[in-house]
C-alpha cells in the first residue's frame, strides 16, 4: 500500500515501529566488546540510513494526510455553516408564510408543522409528529384533498377547501407538492375566509336588488334557466307567478318616491315571508313587478302561495286612496308545467305574462291561472 493511501494512524504506527527498530540494533551493538562491533556498525549504519529515509517518507506522508485532513475539516466546516445558514433561511421563510404550512407523509401522518399551524390549534409542532392527519378533528375537506393527492400521479395540486377552527368554518388555499420519490409532501395553507366573505357580499350585490333585498332581474334570469334544466331531469311541475302591484304610479303620485319605495319593500316582505321553501326564489322582476319561480310545484301549489300573499298585504292595510278597496292591492299571473325538450322556459315566462295581463284587464286584485302555453 502506498504512504498515500494509508491512514494516519497506520503511519504513525509505522513511525513507531521504525524507531523500536533503531533502538534494538543500537542495544545490539553496545552489547559486543568494542573489536567485535565493527561488523555490525556497518549493519547498523546502513539500517540507520534505510530506517531514516523511511521515517523521513513516512513523516512526509503523515505530514501530507495532516494537511489533507485540515483541509477536508475545512470544507466540512464551511459546509456546515452553510447548511446552518440554509437551515436559518428555512425558518425565516417557514415563520414569514402567513398560513399553515406541513409535511405529510404517504400514508397519511404528519412528519412535521410550522409554528404557525401548530399555535392555531394550541399545540407544539412536536405534538403533531407521528400523528394521523385527521387528529385534529378540522374537518374531512383536508383528509379528503391529502388523501386524493398521494393517490393521484401528479406531482403538485392547489385546491380550496373548509376546516373548521375553534367551532368557526374557515376558507384554505391549499398549494401540494411532492417530494422524497412522492413518498411525502410538502403542504401550505393560506387562510382565505375574508376573500371569500368579500366574494359572497359582492355576489350579493350582484344578485339582489338593494331596494327590497331580494333577487334582483340578474339572478331571476339565471335562476329560472337553471330550475328549468333541473325539473325537466326530475320530471316535476315548476310553476312561476308574475305580479303586479295594482295603480302603483298612481300611490307614487299620491304619496311620493319615498313612500312608493317603502311601499315596494313592504310587498317583497310578504312575497318572502309566503314562499321559504328550499329552491323557491322571489325577485323583483321590474319597476313594480316581482316574480316568483317555484320548483316541484303544481299550479295548484301556487295558487296557495299566490292566496297567502294576498292575505298578507290585506293584513298590512297600506292606505292607497286611489284604489277601490282603499288600500295596496297585487295582480298575479300563474304559469305551470313539466319542462319536456319540446317546451321552453320562455313560453314559461309568456303563459305566467299573459295570464297577468288578464288579471290587470278584468278587475286587478286577482289570481288568474294561465290555461295553456303557447310554444316558447
Amino acid at each position: 500500500m502506498r504512504d498515500e493511501d494509508k491512514t494516519k494512524e497506520q503511519l504513525i504506527e509505522e513511525i513507531v515501529a521504525l524507531r523500536r527498530q533503531t533502538a534494538a540494533l543500537e542495544a545490539r551493538c553496545s552489547a559486543f566488546e568494542l573489536s567485535d562491533r565493527e561488523p555490525f556498525l556497518s549493519i547498523l549504519q546502513d539500517n540507520n540510513t534505510s530506517i531514516t529515509q523511511k521515517q523521513g517518507a513516512t513523516t512526509e506522508a503523515l505530514f501530507n494526510l495532516n494537511e489533507r485532513l485540515l483541509a477536508d475539516a475545512t470544507r466540512l466546516a464551511k459546509a456546515g455553516e452553510t447548511l446552518r445558514v440554509a437551515k436559518d433561511q428555512l425558518e425565516s421563510v417557514l415563520a414569514a408564510v402567513p398560513g399553515m404550512v406541513s409535511w405529510i407523509s404517504a400514508d397519511l401522518h404528519y412528519l412535521g408543522v410550522n409554528d404557525h399551524l401548530a399555535e392555531l390549534f394550541g399545540l407544539s409542532p412536536d405534538e403533531f409528529i407521528g400523528k394521523d392527519i385527521g387528529f385534529l378533528g378540522a374537518g374531512s375537506d383536508f383528509n379528503n384533498f391529502v388523501e386524493d393527492f398521494f393517490k393521484s400521479p401528479v406531482r403538485d395540486r392547489f385546491g380550496e377547501i373548509v376546516s373548521s377552527i375553534d367551532g368557526t368554518s374557515r376558507h384554505y388555499l391549499i398549494v401540494a407538492q411532492k417530494y422524497n420519490r412522492d413518498r411525502a409532501a410538502f403542504i401550505v395553507g393560506i387562510d382565505i375566509t375574508k376573500r371569500q366573505q368579500t366574494l359572497a357580499v359582492l355576489q350579493r350585490l350582484a344578485t339582489f336588488d338593494g331596494l327590497t333585498q331580494i333577487a334582483n332581474r340578474r339572478c331571476f334570469d339565471e335562476t329560472l334557466e337553471r330550475e328549468w334544466r333541473r325539473m325537466m331531469r326530475e320530471e316535476e311541475p315548476l310553476s312561476l307567478i308574475l305580479c303586479d302591484i295594482d295603480r302603483f304610479k298612481t300611490y307614487n303620485d299620491t304619496y311620493g318616491h319615498q313612500a312608493g319605495d317603502d311601499c315596494l319593500q313592504k310587498v317583497a316582505a310578504a312575497m318572502a315571508e309566503a314562499a321559504q321553501r328550499p329552491g323557491d326564489l322571489v325577485a323583483r322582476y321590474g319597476g313594480e313587478e316581482f316574480a316568483l319561480i317555484l320548483p316541484s310545484t303544481p299550479s295548484y301549489g301556487a295558487v296557495t302561495v299566490a292566496k297567502n300573499i294576498r292575505k298578507s298585504l290585506k293584513g298590512l292595510k297600506i292606505p292607497h286612496e286611489q284604489s277601490r278597496t282603499g288600500y295596496v292591492t297585487v295582480s298575479f299571473g300563474i304559469s305551470s308545467l313539466i319542462p319536456t325538450i319540446r317546451s321552453s322556459f320562455t313560453g314559461l315566462l309568456e303563459s305566467a305574462d299573459r295570464a297577468l295581463y288578464q288579471a290587470k284587464q278584468e278587475g286587478r286584485d286577482r289570481i288568474v291561472v294561465s290555461s295553456g302555453l303557447k310554444p316558447g
